[in-house]
């Protein structure tokens, strides 16, 4: 069993993440940042004590959760594996679980594996281990989302299965923008993003900010925290301190803005971790940060190739 399999359990971590912030009802299960530094150290540390030669960092595991955090707001569903990596913390096999949809870890060879659909779950071999995705997870992104097997290769992928009428592009429901794109429907929620969805003329819906009136259509700018964006001839604004914490601010680039972290003592992708005793020394959004690995249930911190885990 190989280390890909803990890239798609951080997958569904970050899904967590992004719940955290962007949930509206105290019955949605939530991971406190805390919680994401406790997950990642129990992913790393597991990927290492499968796979000796791994190389990876809770740093970048961290770093990723932010940024498919901010990535995945299609992604819905995710309260059961929100509890379930709770619950798991250092049990290995029951966090190769919590991103497997239930199944446990079997070997499989990819040389002679046939990746295939299951109803919707998407089943492959991924570097040794048999992976499974539930394709109606994505059900706010593509609606009736389900897996398909391509009519050419035979490799399974996750697609939409509603229709519609491409006369007819846009359609609001709610909060959410439905597009029709050639022939497929797809979704998009306004809220995540500061607008609301309406009628811009007749036939023809949009995300509309729910701010004062602009003219430069698509433009965005910072505004303390807060991304603006000129939307439908509104301005929508997302705190990224609000949606994603405290962590988090604007930033402006090239006549564009994006959410990113206000740290800037270290850089997740590039920081190289370190143990300090029992202690692992690790970037988190862009500040230097550590966890005692005895306080999560650990001996001790190990050094590893450019890298470092509880053991």
């Amino acid at each position: 069993m190989q280390s890909s399999r803990w890239r798609i359990l951080a997958t569904f971590a970050a899904a967590a993440l992004l719940l955290q912030h962007c949930s509206d009802g105290p019955e949605k299960a939530k991971l406190t940042p805390e919680q994401v530094e406790e997950v990642c150290i129990h992913i790393v540390s597991c990927q290492h004590a499968d796979n000796p030669a791994s190389t990876e960092r809770v740093s970048e595991c961290v770093n990723d959760l932010m940024w498919m955090g901010m990535a995945e707001m299609g992604v819905v569903d995710y309260g059961d594996v929100i509890g379930c990596i709770k619950d798991a913390g250092s049990d290995c096999e029951a966090l190769w679980r919590c991103s497997n949809e239930g199944h446990p870890p079997e070997a499989c060879d990819v040389s002679t594996y046939d990746d295939h659909c299951e109803g919707r779950m998407q089943v492959a071999c991924s570097e040794g281990t048999i992976t499974y995705f539930d394709c109606s997870r994505l059900d706010g992104l593509y609606a009736g989302a389900t897996c398909v097997e391509d009519p050419d290769t035979g490799e399974p992928d996750c697609e939409g299965t509603a229709t519609c009428d491409s006369s007819h592009p846009t359609n609001c429901t709610g909060s959410t923008l439905e597009l029709c794109i050639d022939g497929e429907l797809m979704r998009m929620d306004c809220s995540l993003i500061g607008a609301r969805c309406t009628q811009v003329m007749p036939g023809v819906d949009y995300c509309v900010g729910r701010g004062e009136a602009c003219t430069t259509e698509d433009t965005a700018w910072c505004e303390g925290t807060s991304v603006v964006r000129c939307l439908g001839g509104h301005e929508a604004h997302m705190d990224c301190a609000a949606q994603l914490g405290v962590e988090f601010t604007c930033f402006a680039s090239d006549g564009d803005a994006e959410c990113g972290p206000r740290g800037t003592q270290c850089d997740g992708e590039t920081h190289i971790d370190t143990c300090s005793g029992a202690t692992i020394e690790y970037c988190r959004w862009g500040l230097l940060d550590n966890a005692n690995c005895t306080l999560m249930g650990y001996s001790t911190c190990t050094e590893g190739t450019d890298s470092a885990f509880c053991e």
